[in-house]
């Protein structure tokens, strides 16, 4: 369990660090940004997969802490 809450709290801080950069709170939002024209894909690409990944850790990593609780 203590494992899972450590990794936990690095994958929201990698989250925050990569939204942050863009001015948003979630992939979805720096999606939105992407759509809206105010934000080239090349520009933020590899944090758009990054921040997608962490956030799908982060579900991963909350399910996970259910089911032992």
């Amino acid at each position: 369990k203590f494992f899972l809450e450590k990794e936990l709290k690095n994958v929201e801080v990698e989250i925050y660090r990569l939204a942050n950069r863009h001015g948003v709170k979630s992939v979805l939002e720096l999606d939105e940004k992407l759509k809206r024209g105010e934000i080239k894909e090349e520009e933020i690409l590899d944090d758009f997969e990054e921040l997608e990944f962490f956030e799908i850790k982060k579900e991963k990593l909350l399910e996970a802490l259910q089911k032992i609780k």
